[in-house]
């Protein structure tokens, strides 16, 4: 096994294009694969680790904005969201608008109900391209 210890990669026709192969017939582009953003945060303002995130808009009971450092390129990014609390209760977080270049809206409830409640923690994740 060989060990590649290195501070840039750079693409050898491109500067954004980095091809790897994943087995003898599957290619992918690195860059496409990777997470431009992720956050953990709490019920309020707080942000507990992340990538890419300026801050943390609390719009009321389970409604919050993550905004981000480096904007997508586009609306047209992939959001994945999560949530978890303490008590017994499945909690759900949702999108709470469209997402669009610079932020997204989320919401989180319980499974069970619509109602808006905060949780313990709530994770954003966006893939995308970056402007």
């Amino acid at each position: 096994m060989s060990t590649l210890l290195v501070n840039t990669l750079t693409g050898a026709s491109t500067s954004d294009s980095i091809a790897v192969t994943e087995s003898s017939s599957v290619t992918t582009n690195l860059q496409d694969g990777l997470a431009k953003g992720w956050v953990k945060m709490d019920a309020g303002q707080n942000i507990q680790v992340s990538f890419n995130v300026s801050s943390i808009g609390d719009n009321g009971t389970g409604d919050h904005t993550v905004y981000w450092n480096n904007d997508f390129a586009s609306v047209d990014w992939i959001p994945t969201m999560s949530a978890r609390n303490l008590s017994g209760y499945m909690r759900i977080a949702t999108p709470y608008s469209v997402p669009n270049a610079a932020s997204q809206r989320v919401a989180t409830n319980v499974a069970t109900s619509a109602t808006l409640v905060d949780v313990t923690s709530v994770h954003v994740i966006g893939h995308g391209d970056l402007a």
